[in-house]
C-alpha cells in the first residue's frame, strides 16, 4: 500500500520484500542528500516501520549506481566513486529514517555501486536510470545481524561523521 500510494518515488517488489526508490527522484544529480519530497516519503515509511505490525523487522539500506563515471570535479570531491555515491546515498537514506524517528539499530548500510543492475546499461558506460536506485529490504530482526543491537552513548551518536565529510 506504501509504493502504491508512492508511485513516483518508490516501488514494492513482494517476493523480496523490498521497497526500491528512484534516486532520479530521491536525490539531486550527483547528490547523496534526500530531496524534500523523498524525505516526506520515508517519514511515513518509518510509520508504518515503528507500528506494531512491523516491530519485528529491521530495514537493510542498499545503494546502487549505474555505470557512469564520476566526473565533475565538485562531485568527485564528496563521492570519488560510484562505491563511495552508491553508500552515501544509503547513508543519505539512514538519516532520513533515523531524524524521522526510526532506531538505529534496526538500520543496516550497504553499497553496491555499479555491480547489481536491474536493468542493461547503455554502451560505452552510458548509464541507465532504472539502476540508479536505493532499495530498502525490510527483513526479520536477527536475521544478518550478530547478537543484540549495542546501546551508544550519547557522546559517541554524536560522533558521527556527517555526509558528505
Amino acid at each position: 500500500a506504501f509504493a502504491n500510494q508512492h508511485p513516483g518515488i518508490a516501488e514494492f517488489d513482494e517476493e523480496n520484500g523490498m521497497v526500491k526508490l528512484k534516486s532520479d527522484l530521491t536525490f539531486p544529480p550527483g547528490g547523496a542528500e534526500v530531496t524534500g519530497e523523498a524525505a516526506d516519503t520515508l517519514s511515513q515509511l518509518v510509520g508504518i516501520l515503528n507500528g506494531p505490525g512491523a516491530s519485528g523487522f529491521s530495514l537493510y539500506v542498499a545503494g546502487h549506481t549505474d555505470d557512469m563515471r564520476i566526473a565533475k570535479p565538485q562531485t568527485k570531491r564528496r563521492h570519488p566513486t560510484n562505491w563511495y555515491l552508491s553508500v552515501h546515498r544509503a547513508v543519505g537514506v539512514q538519516k532520513q529514517l533515523v531524524d524521522a524517528g526510526m532506531d538505529p539499530a534496526r538500520i543496516c548500510v550497504m553499497g553496491f555501486s555499479k555491480y547489481h543492475p536491474v536493468a542493461p546499461n547503455k554502451p560505452g558506460n552510458g548509464g541507465n536510470k532504472l539502476n540508479r536506485r536505493v532499495e530498502l529490504w525490510i527483513v526479520p530482526t536477527g536475521a544478518f545481524l550478530t547478537g543484540a543491537a549495542a546501546t551508544v552513548s550519547e557522546e559517541a551518536a554524536a560522533d558521527e561523521e556527517p555526509i558528505g565529510s
